[in-house]
């Protein structure tokens, strides 16, 4: 009887010895799997997910990128002429691009990261308008000059042609 439980308490160490040294061995390749992985953090200006960050939440993860130069840059057109050729753009891969606010593109214009960019001087076009006290509306626009930019504004004349940018969320 001793002898059958030395050989079934020999057997079960054998076989835990043998599991642990597997288990080791994984752990192992998981740790070296988790540190190839590993990804700088990402910061403003990155280029990231078809454009360029120019705002990150506190934890780093989520933020907006604002699409490279475009045909926006390159042409004027009308506020609704650009908002519909946003809902249409598919640009690096991604399709749920529109047009910005006018607090980010004033964020992009104040940034360090500026240059990055490549904005004209000039005004853009943001996704907002305004009415005065006389129910006048008005475009909401913003001067990219890095010197002498602002915000303004421009009674609406929906033929009235203006740059645009793109930008999304992630």
């Amino acid at each position: 009887m001793k002898k059958v439980n030395y050989l079934l308490l020999g057997s079960f160490m054998a076989l835990f010895s043998c599991n642990s040294s597997d288990n080791i061995k994984d752990d192992i390749k998981i740790d070296e799997q988790v540190k190839e992985e590993k990804v700088e953090p990402l910061k403003l200006g990155d280029k990231y997910e078809g454009g360029y960050i120019f705002f990150l939440d506190f934890e780093g993860k989520h933020g907006k990128i604002c699409a490279p130069l475009s045909d926006g840059d390159n042409k004027l057109v009308s506020q609704k002429q650009a908002i519909a050729e946003a809902e249409k753009l598919t640009l690096n891969g991604f399709s749920d691009w529109r047009l910005p606010t006018k607090d980010e593109l004033q964020i992009i214009r104040n940034s360090d990261e500026y240059t990055v960019f490549l904005f004209k001087n000039s005004d853009y076009l943001t996704s907002e308008t305004e009415k005065d006290v006389t129910d006048v509306q008005f475009h909401v626009l913003v001067n990219m000059d890095k010197e002498n930019g602002g915000s303004n504004t421009s009674p609406v004349d929906w033929n009235r042609e203006f740059h645009y940018r793109v930008v999304r969320d992630f």
